[in-house]
């Protein structure tokens, strides 16, 4: 291609990318398309095809988009990357992790593809795997408040619980409006039942975000934990109005009415977690003890055999 077909595919190409970044999809998909009659094997437009069809939402056209680009140019970082993300949107991690694992090797001294691999790992539980790429991450960039984060996260699934609470606050110290590290963190102290400490990290999490649901539903239990049942109440009232199909909002406040004897308003609770989950095996356990309180063991029989139909083994408990 000389000089000026260079110039006039780049006025192309610019011509697209203003359509892209003024959000006029439709326009930028018409122009490419356009230009791919044209230009049939420059993997560029390939590239802004699946970044256009990605955009409008078809995301399996993307990924045919992208491997478009990948055949046309196998050492192009881009069109993995953008592969990658699309099929661990998708749920298809380990297709997620081959594509991180070639941008990998293309260009290894890139944080978000170490850490991208990461999240694919935890996700299937990989846990040691996703500590591995997430310190890499963090080896490439020491101020990568995600990757301490996320780390926190699969020292916490492991019970390295000394090890999550130094990535937490380290990310915090990076970032200390990142109210999920502090409802993560929080967590954390929850399980080593330090409630105190974990109310604390809940609440600085709700002063950042006043509608972050989880946040008010684990600050409830944890209010639970130290037996202050009204607080936990007004926890879990706020967690439902922000998120009134939350099954396990409903059942939580249940145990809380449970414990002050506010017998009908648990059930309500127990039932309506049911309605949300109706393999909610621990709602039914809820309703056998309330029963069981008010003295029908008829009923308390019924719900806790239908717990044990349900997968519920008595010696759980």
């Amino acid at each position: 291609m000389g000089n000026k077909d260079e110039q006039e595919f780049q006025d192309i190409f610019n011509k697209i990318g203003k359509y892209f970044n003024n959000e006029d999809y439709d326009k930028a998909l018409e122009e490419i398309k356009n230009a791919l009659k044209i230009y049939p094997e420059r993997y560029e437009l390939w590239i802004g095809k699946g970044e256009i069809e990605s955009a409008l939402g078809n995301y399996n056209q993307a990924i045919e988009d992208f491997s478009k680009a990948i055949e046309l140019n196998s050492t192009g970082v881009r069109a993995y990357k953008s592969r990658g993300n699309l099929y661990y949107d998708q749920g298809n991690y380990d297709k997620a992790i081959d594509d991180f694992n070639r941008v990998i090797e293309l260009d290894n001294n890139n944080a978000e593809s170490y850490f991208n691999r990461g999240l694919a790992s935890y996700i299937l539980e990989n846990y040691d795997k996703a500590i591995e790429d997430y310190s890499k991450a963090i080896e490439l960039d020491s101020n990568y408040a995600r990757g301490y984060s996320n780390r926190g996260n699969a020292y916490y699934k492991l019970k390295d619980y000394n090890k999550a609470i130094d990535d937490f606050n380290r990310a915090i110290e990076l970032d200390n409006n990142y109210s999920l590290v502090y409802n993560n963190l929080g967590n954390v102290y929850a399980d080593l039942q330090n409630y105190d400490k974990a109310i604390e990290n809940y609440s600085k999490a709700i002063e950042l975000d006043n509608n972050f649901a989880q946040a008010y539903f684990n600050r409830g239990n944890a209010c639970y934990g130290l037996k202050d049942y009204n607080k936990a109440i007004d926890d879990f009232n706020r967690a439902i109005e922000l998120d009134n199909n939350d099954a396990s909002a409903y059942f939580s406040r249940a145990g809380a009415y449970n414990k002050l004897k506010l017998y009908d308003k648990a059930i309500l609770d127990c039932s309506k977690a049911i309605e949300l989950d109706k393999n909610f095996k621990e709602a039914y356990v809820g309703l056998s003890e309330i029963y069981t309180n008010l003295n029908q063991p008829e009923k308390a029989e019924e719900y806790l055999q239908k717990a044990i139909e349900l997968g519920y083994k008595p010696e759980e408990e």
